[in-house]
């Protein structure tokens, strides 16, 4: 069994995790991280030392760390990360109530907390499904007739995000810019204070640059909008989570920092899971002939992608205490505080588990939908979203295939470009075009 001490990190072996993200962050490895994961794999999980972090390629080795007790999402086990995050709030002293309580925080976060339980629960069952499948009829509304060209991101999965996200907040599509802009900077403040991936590329030591004034104004902004939404939240199928949520806590900054989240998550999250899976489907027109035929495979298409090209490729947990990562012979041990990054893109990516899985292949298993990846985690840290993620993509999947003729990228070598980040998997433009869009039939899949 390997310890992080005097993992091998030189050029003849493996990388260790912190030259990895460095890897990662590259342009071309944005563009095609898969390559890097399969070469990385044969060594098992890739460490680092000082401080210590360990990143998990395997399937098994992700599944099994989402559901250790040992793991957690708490920051405050990990100290210079702890230290670190202190610091850059002290230079926002105004900070609201909300932006430092949980889960807003992810301090002291443990799952499954009751606000998790409130989101599962709100967006359980089909009741949402008519107001998302309305959402998505009306953005593909918006191409107009065509033939046109677009950017599928800014006309298209950023719209029906953002207008999701004001749904879940009871706002009307007015106030829009304003979800984007403060979701926006709630990502950008993640990757300020929680996202450990950067200080762990440039190297823990030092004190960190206050926070931007801007950005901590839009997210203080966008707090005290969130805040005023859920004291009048009208009695809609998309709502019901924060209603579900406001009738069960008496504590308000919770509510709103779990309204932010649910409206971040919503626009950031959402919106690269949905360009994701529309890429899929210019990649593989057989699928989306498939797809125009028998709309009902939507489910099956919406599984694959999050196996394939899941939104989120890397989450992060922290040992609470002394713990094994791994199996066999390729088991490390790590101590209290380490950082450990679930890689769970490579992990849909393993042979051991999926046959050829570099092949987009929705019809793998008999097509039924759950394949074993693990695009939304597991257990514990299942995605409380996936009951709006789900039926938003398999909308969108089957009323683009249905209504949108001809759509093609721009050039034979789509020149997309990958947001600069390291834990989600993104687009920031997705040139294409089309030859018209048919008017809508009906609501729902199989329009």
């Amino acid at each position: 069994m390997r310890t992080v001490k005097g993992a091998a990190t030189g050029r003849a072996g493996p990388p260790g995790a912190r030259a990895a993200l460095e890897l990662l962050a590259s342009p071309d490895a944005r563009r095609d991280p898969h390559s890097w994961f399969e070469r990385w794999r044969r060594w098992g999980p890739l460490v680092s030392e000082g401080p210590d972090v360990v990143m998990l390629l395997d399937h098994a080795d992700c599944l099994a760390a989402l559901t250790a007790p040992e793991l957690t999402t708490d920051q405050r086990h990990c100290p210079w990360l702890a230290r670190r995050a202190d610091l850059l709030f002290e230079s926002w002293p105004d900070a609201p109530d909300s932006v430092l309580t949980p889960p807003f925080a992810f301090l002291g976060h443990r799952p499954p907390p009751p606000e998790r339980g409130a989101v599962v629960r709100g967006l359980s069952g089909d009741g949402p499904r008519p107001e998302i499948a309305r959402i998505v009829a009306v953005a593909l509304d918006s191409l107009g007739p065509g033939p046109a060209r677009i950017d599928a991101v800014g006309d298209l999965t950023d719209r029906i995000a953002r207008d999701l996200a004001c749904a879940l907040l009871g706002l009307d599509p007015a106030q829009a810019p304003a979800v984007r802009e403060g979701a926006r900077a709630v990502m950008a403040l993640f990757d300020e204070v929680i996202d450990p991936t950067g200080p762990l590329r440039s190297g823990p030591e030092g004190t960190p640059d206050p926070l931007p004034p801007g950005l901590t104004r839009t997210v203080t902004a966008f707090h005290r909008l969130v805040a005023d939404a859920v004291d009048g939240l009208p009695a809609t199928a998309l709502t019901r989570p924060l209603r579900l949520l406001r009738e069960r806590t008496g504590d308000r900054a919770t509510l709103v920092s779990t309204a932010v989240l649910t409206a971040e998550s919503a626009y950031e999250s959402l919106g690269h899971f949905l360009t994701n899976c529309l890429y899929a489907l210019l990649a593989h027109p057989v699928v989306a002939a498939e797809l125009r035929r028998e709309p009902a495979r939507s489910g099956a298409v919406v599984e694959e992608v999050l196996r394939w090209c899941p939104p989120t490729h890397l989450v992060v947990r922290y040992a609470a205490r002394r713990t094994v990562l791994g199996s066999g012979a390729r088991q490390v041990a790590v101590g209290p505080g380490a950082v450990v990054l679930l890689n769970l893109a490579a992990a849909g990516r393993d042979p051991r588990v999926f046959r050829d899985p570099g092949v987009f292949d929705h019809r793998r298993d008999g097509g039924g939908g759950r394949v074993g990846h693990l695009g939304l985690g597991h257990g514990p840290h299942f995605c409380p979203g996936a009951g709006l993620a789900r039926p938003a993509a398999e909308e969108l999947l089957a009323g683009f295939a249905a209504r949108v003729e001809r759509p093609r990228f721009l050039r034979p070598d789509p020149g997309l470009v990958h947001r600069d980040r390291v834990l989600v998997h993104g687009l920031t433009e997705f040139p294409m075009v089309f030859d018209g869009v048919r008017p809508a039939r009906h609501p729902g899949r199989g329009r």
